[in-house]
């Protein structure tokens, strides 16, 4: 009996280390829960007046409306606050609109200028960036990327193309890092997090998404170019695309993001992150019509054969595609049935959902920005390619 109560007594010390020792290493975290401010019901997200720039009433059938229905009961699904939604077709907007309140606290709401955390679209914007360089004769993607970042701890060398693919073998986040607040002055700072841990695969025999990836192309565009990622990427990707509402996160944006619990409808403001140290992977700030520019302007930056590298699937180094679908910074889907090839990236931040998508056989381009993310007992729960796709079949079949 003594021996029972002994273990007993050992195993309640033990929790109680346990437990403490969990929550002086995540003190930061926990202290950040409580700020974010009191909880409010979804339905007062809805009081702000819907925005809409440009809308092309010559669609027949009511089109847009149809479309406008379902972007509309996409927002009441997820609880989102605000959604921000552009539609091109045949290279022009055919529909750019945002609905509900940016700010629930103020009741501001969603207007042209409205920024959301693209997450992990970001890959997307440096990938065409990574490209330009390439096409400018300046990074082979073939190369080492040890040649522009000569200290780095990687035990393999790894290729642009193996990073831009995720074929590198880095892992993907671990523990809460995708809830780090700790800021980076670049990107060559940011690769303490990652660059000793052991590689998963050989580079360029197997597939793993990982957003650290984009982590070494960064810092190895700055080592390169002399310039802070992200001022390089505004100045010479950018710009170039018409992308004039894109850029890094400042201090005081975490103000307008919010999570939403998808069944009680309790919204809250996000908590607090910085995503400085994960700026190419899924850092950048951005809205609808940025995205779609991303898409429409991609001819006035990066010749064809630049661009088909981007949106053809990578195959490993023995020839071998795997299951992935990724090629350089975009996914692409085959639909067999409908024989469509989609091109398309989603992202996903800690107060933020977008989804980027370009249907290629009907020259059809939809992006998708909302201010929140969806959680139902810490699992996520928001929209998927099915659902944007299920979006914009009117201007398909119509």
């Amino acid at each position: 009996m003594k021996k029972v109560k002994l273990i007993a007594k050992l195993l309640l010390i033990l929790l109680f280390v346990s437990v403490t020792g969990m929550l002086i290493y995540h003190r930061d975290l926990i202290l950040r829960s409580f700020e974010r401010g009191r909880s409010f019901d979804y339905v007062t997200t809805n009081k702000c007046e819907s925005l809409e720039t440009t809308n092309n009433v010559n669609l027949k059938n009511n089109t847009l409306d149809t479309i406008q229905d379902q972007i509309l009961a996409l927002k009441n699904k997820f609880k989102i606050p605000a959604i921000n939604v552009c539609i091109a077709k045949d290279g022009e907007v055919i529909l750019n609109k945002s609905f509900g309140c940016y700010n629930p606290v103020k009741q501001i709401p969603a207007s042209d200028n409205s920024r959301y955390r693209i997450g992990s679209i970001s890959k997307s914007l440096s990938a065409i960036t990574l490209l330009s360089l390439v096409q400018e004769g300046k990074i082979k993607l073939s190369e080492s990327v040890q040649n522009y970042i000569p200290d780095l701890a990687l035990e393999k060398n790894i290729s642009f193309a193996e990073l831009a693919a995720h074929q590198s073998g880095i892992r993907h986040y671990e523990g809460l890092e995708f809830f780090s607040n700790k800021e980076f002055n670049n990107a060559n700072e940011s690769l303490s997090v990652f660059e000793r841990d052991k590689l998963l695969f050989e580079p360029g025999t197997n597939y793993h998404y990982s957003t650290y990836n984009y982590c070494l192309i960064a810092a190895a565009i700055e080592n390169l170019t002399g310039q802070e990622f992200s001022k390089y990427v505004e100045t010479n990707t950018c710009e170039k695309l018409n992308m004039i509402n894109t850029r890094p996160e400042r201090s005081d944006d975490y103000l307008n993001f919010y999570t939403s619990n998808v069944k009680t409808g309790e919204v809250r403001r996000a908590i607090k992150v910085n995503n400085s140290g994960r700026l190419a992977g899924g850092g950048f700030l951005s809205n609808a019509t940025d995205l779609v520019n991303m898409m429409l302007n991609l001819d006035s930056l990066l010749y064809p054969k630049y661009q088909k590298q981007l949106f053809t699937i990578k195959k490993f180094n023995n020839g071998e595609q795997g299951n992935h679908d990724y090629g350089l910074g975009f996914r692409i889907t085959k639909l067999s049935k409908s024989n469509r090839t989609l091109i398309h990236h989603g992202g996903t931040s800690t107060g933020g959902r977008s989804f980027l998508l370009k249907i290629v056989e009907d020259d059809v381009i939809v992006a998708i920005c909302t201010n929140s993310n969806s959680n139902l007992f810490f699992r996520p729960q928001s929209f998927d390619l099915q659902e944007v796709y299920n979006l914009v079949k009117p201007l398909i079949f119509n």
